[in-house]
This record gives C-alpha cells, sequence and structure tokens, in this order.
C-alpha cells in the first residue's frame, strides 16, 4: 500500500459520492 493505491482508493470514493450525490439530485427533482 502506498500513495498511488491511497490515490485509487480515494478515487473511487470520490466517484461513489459524486455518484450517489447525482441519484440524490434526480430523486428529488422528481419528487
Amino acid at each position: 500500500p502506498g500513495p498511488a493505491s491511497s490515490g485509487v482508493v480515494f478515487n473511487r470514493v470520490s466517484v461513489a459520492a459524486g455518484s450517489a450525490a447525482l441519484v440524490v439530485f434526480v430523486a428529488a427533482f422528481i419528487i
């Protein structure tokens, strides 16, 4: 485990958070 590994994990978490936020935003807009 090193900086590169941490970066990949952080990137995946960031993408997942962004996707979740987008879904919540769309759901709120529809509702």
